[in-house]
């Protein structure tokens, strides 16, 4: 009985952070988009999210293999640290240029790439 009560303890963490990570990343999109436009003219807000797309499509599968062999914490910790230097690239510059909401968008799309690769190896 002891080995089913820590295996949906480990569910339950998976959920809420997989939860987390959803509500984190999409509910802050449109508020983002304007408060970019503050700062960015709206083509380079608008070139910076289709490139976004590219790093995810080309490290999802990549992502799972890494997560296969080096482990899926380790992979997952990846990601997070990507994700996580995707925001601090736009706080390190007050007032972030076109170029630098793409390295953020890049940064952030291996970063989602990596912890999805190791949530779903």
């Amino acid at each position: 009985m002891s080995a089913h009560r820590e295996g949906s303890n480990g569910q339950l963490i998976f959920l809420l952070f997989y939860f987390l990570l959803s509500v984190s990343m999409y509910l802050p999109g449109p508020y983002f988009v304007l408060y970019l436009n503050a700062y960015v003219a709206l083509p380079w807000i608008g070139l910076a999210y289709p490139l976004n797309r590219v790093p995810n499509l080309l490290l999802e599968y990549p992502s799972g293999v890494l997560a296969d062999r080096v482990g899926r914490i380790k992979s997952t910790m990846l990601g997070s640290f990507l994700l996580g230097m995707s925001m601090l690239v736009l706080v390190i510059f007050e007032a972030p240029k076109g170029y630098i909401v793409i390295l953020s968008a890049v940064l952030g799309s291996a970063g989602m790439a990596f912890i999805s690769g190791s949530l779903e190896a």
